[in-house]
């Protein structure tokens, strides 16, 4: 069983999930809205243009779906997350944003009902890269701090930071999907306003050691909508279910189903495809 607890750290505060029996279901801590929105941010635009990314690239002015929920026979998957400059915002001062609360969740159809299970979840690691992910070349981040789940990134102007769950890849228990949820809470700190832009996504991988080889090993399930991050907390999200299926998370919660400690597997960084 999993313990629950508020802990504070200065001005922090961090809340470790629990108490959650085996198959217990937990309640999702977003509303039918707030899924609704993350699903309907498919449909739009990026709410700024990314500086530094190609603009020949098919996810430039706005997300898309790639593999979608055929895994066509990869045997893992992760969520991740990237964050840009903006090209309407002339930066020349470093921003910071923090994030909290990353999820993946992840929706598997059954004889009788579609089933969703948390599968990642906990603090995140990451890389400062080329915005156009050139040579798939990274380094660490300006800053990259870490309390529990909360993390607080700076990176230099005109380049991208690429991050993912510190816990690793998990394995696919099925094949027969009806959808992926990846979500966080962010907001900018420093730097001027609105100058940055966050948006989540999800890859396939062969297994969940595969090193990046070229995208033979992975492939893109979906690049999400990239948010202006603002001084308030604001969720963000991908997700490739419908309605029906956030409606029934929304309702019946999820299982945790994440694996014990002793069987993470660490990502090794990779481009978003």
């Amino acid at each position: 069983m999993k313990l629950a607890s508020l802990v504070y750290i200065g001005f922090f505060s961090i809340y470790v999930s629990g108490p959650v029996a085996a198959n217990e279901r937990v309640p999702i801590p977003l509303s039918l809205r707030e899924l609704t929105t993350i699903a309907f941010d498919n449909a739009k635009s990026h709410e700024a243009l990314p500086a530094g990314v190609p603009s020949s690239y098919d996810w430039y002015k706005g997300p898309r779906v790639g593999a979608g929920n055929n895994s066509a026979g990869f045997q893992a998957a992760t969520g991740w997350g990237q964050v840009f400059y903006t090209n309407d915002i002339q930066a020349k001062s470093r921003s910071s944003f923090l994030i909290k609360d990353f999820r993946t969740l992840v929706c598997t159809n059954t004889p009788t009902r579609k089933e969703w299970s948390l599968v990642q979840s906990g603090p995140v690691e990451g890389r400062e890269f080329r915005a156009d992910f050139l040579g798939n070349i990274s380094r660490p981040a300006s800053i990259f701090s870490t309390i529990g789940e909360l993390s607080q990134v700076e990176f230099e102007v005109g380049s991208a930071f690429h991050f993912w769950p510190k816990s690793g890849r998990f394995k696919l228990e099925s094949s027969n999907l009806c959808g992926f949820l990846v979500y966080l809470r962010a907001k900018q700190v420093s730097g001027p306003p609105r100058s940055i832009v966050l948006g989540l996504g999800a890859d396939y991988w062969t297994t969940t050691s595969a090193l990046w080889d070229n995208y033979r090993t992975n492939k893109d399930i979906a690049i999400g909508r990239l948010k202006v991050l603002s001084g308030e907390w604001q969720v963000i999200g991908l997700t490739t279910a419908i309605g029906d299926a956030l409606k029934t998370l929304q309702e019946s919660g999820y299982i945790d189903s994440q694996p014990s400690p002793h069987h993470i597997y660490k990502n090794p960084p990779y481009t978003p495809s």
